[in-house]
């Protein structure tokens, strides 16, 4: 559904769209692992642990209609939006293990991760604002695991996916060249995979807080079907 969208999305975009905008961003990203079992044999219990506050840093390009247009307030805009991002993420998951019937070990496992996100989004604007849906893929370059705090992570690849898919949607605030977003993002495809030593699959969602700053702007023409570019 959301690849039909895009590609209407696209399609009426490419044939009025002019003004196109280029920058980065800044996100602050809350993260949550969960679960869909808990005790996992007569040994080993898990449960979720708290959420995990992380950060992103990225590029956004986004193509829009020219702004010099005579429409309502409630005139709908279609919007374009390309993000790319470099996100350090993670979650936090709460171990026991039995080792015989009366003794037991608690470890608070806290997983760190560093990943590239892409992410093309079908926006709808109303004045000043934005409300955007769309597929996202997220590569994960980096998975690792503390198990006790101030220790250094131990590798942890083998229990996640390499490339993951999912969507993402939003509502933003977009004032001249900043746009302020809140975002919600949840995996669709298998986020991790059974171990030996938990053998059970990490699911995980997301919110997200993101500041974005168009540095460069090029506007062609000051209505549809122009074909001069401003200066």
């Amino acid at each position: 559904m959301f690849f039909v969208l895009f590609g209407l999305c696209l399609y009426s975009t490419q044939i009025k769209a002019q003004l196109y905008e280029f920058g980065g961003h800044l996100t602050y990203n809350i993260s949550k692992f969960k679960l869909s079992e808990n005790r996992l044999n007569n040994r080993v219990f898990i449960r979720e642990g708290r959420t995990f506050s992380g950060g992103s840093i990225g590029a956004q390009f986004m193509i829009s209609p020219p702004k010099k247009q005579n429409l309502t307030f409630f005139h709908v805009i279609p919007s374009l939006l390309f993000e790319t991002s470099f996100c350090r993420c993670g979650g936090n998951i709460e171990l026991t293990r039995t080792i015989n019937d009366s003794v037991r070990t608690f470890k608070d496992l806290e997983y760190i991760q560093y990943q590239v996100n892409f992410s093309p989004k079908f926006v709808v604007g109303f004045r000043n604002i934005r409300v955007m849906l769309g597929p996202t893929v997220w590569y994960n370059y980096y998975s690792g695991v503390r198990e006790v705090a101030g220790e250094p992570l131990s590798g942890a690849d083998d229990q996640f996916r390499k490339i993951v898919a999912g969507y993402e949607f939003g509502a933003a605030i977009k004032v001249n060249k900043f746009m302020i977003s809140a975002r919600y993002n949840k995996h669709l495809t298998d986020f991790g995979q059974e171990t030996r030593g938990i053998p059970t699959i990490y699911s995980t969602y997301q919110y997200r807080l993101m500041l974005s700053y168009f540095i460069f702007t090029k506007h062609k023409g000051s209505y549809w079907n122009s074909i001069k570019w401003d200066k």
